[in-house]
């Protein structure tokens, strides 16, 4: 998975950006790999994230030099023309921080069913009520980064400490989604039930965590519920039937 992610960036039609490869000291051969291959914008590290990668995506935020900042987690897939896209939406519109786009879920050679999130800038209510960024689809620039102490790295959001990160970006940045598809997203197992039970949670201790944020809490009150709901179905219907 991670050859076919890092070939779909070297192959990008856009090729001035840096690639930094953050490997938790894995054992399967990336590092051999990974010395094999002949691109100088290549800068590869080791660095051990306790099981949680905020903890590395900061580590390699530390180590960038561009303008920009793009994530690509190693079983996504990058549309050969996204930078390119993106940084002329970037071009075009100087005011916004953050991009993100539309996704293509696949499973193996399949391609599934996508949700497909509309055109336009997301504010905190829209990401309150439904988290539509794939965080392989961003480009955010680096400025954000170091005013908002970057990703948590407590662990108490993992594995939705992004999700935590684009809310806290979203009360004084602008956020923009691109109707286009521009990733391949993996969708595994991990994506189901009891996994989507736990994830539920997790994203619900999220939002009761922003009630002292200066954001709507009439909405917040709103879209909380909503997720109890979830919560429930989830658990009484969905898990048991798996």
């Amino acid at each position: 998975m991670l050859q076919e992610s890092l070939e779909a960036i070297l192959n990008q039609s856009f090729g001035d950006f840096e690639l930094l490869i953050v490997d938790n000291f894995s054992s399967d051969g990336t590092q051999e790999y990974v010395k094999n291959l002949d691109d100088k914008r290549i800068r590869y590290f080791r660095n051990n994230n306790h099981g949680c990668i905020s903890i590395n995506r900061n580590f390699g935020l530390s180590k960038t030099n561009g303008k920009y900042i793009c994530f690509c987690d190693d079983d996504d897939i990058w549309i050969d023309n996204k930078l390119e896209k993106q940084i002329e939406f970037f071009m075009k519109n100087p005011t916004v921080d953050f991009c993100c786009t539309n996704s293509q879920y696949f499973s193996g050679k399949d391609n599934l069913h996508s949700p497909t999130f509309s055109e336009g800038y997301l504010s905190t209510n829209n990401l309150m009520w439904r988290n539509s960024i794939a965080t392989s689809s961003v480009i955010v620039k680096r400025e954000v980064f170091s005013n908002l102490n970057y990703f948590d790295e407590s662990g108490k959001y993992y594995p939705f400490d992004d999700y935590e990160f684009w809310l806290r970006i979203s009360i004084g940045y602008k956020i923009y989604l691109m109707k286009s598809v521009l990733i391949r997203y993996r969708v595994s197992g991990l994506n189901y039930s009891p996994q989507k039970f736990r994830g539920t949670k997790l994203k619900l201790k999220i939002l009761i965590s922003f009630y002292g944020a200066d954001v709507n809490k009439l909405w917040l009150t709103f879209c909380v519920g909503a997720r109890i709901l979830q919560l429930t179905y989830l658990r009484f219907f969905r898990v048991e039937s798996d």
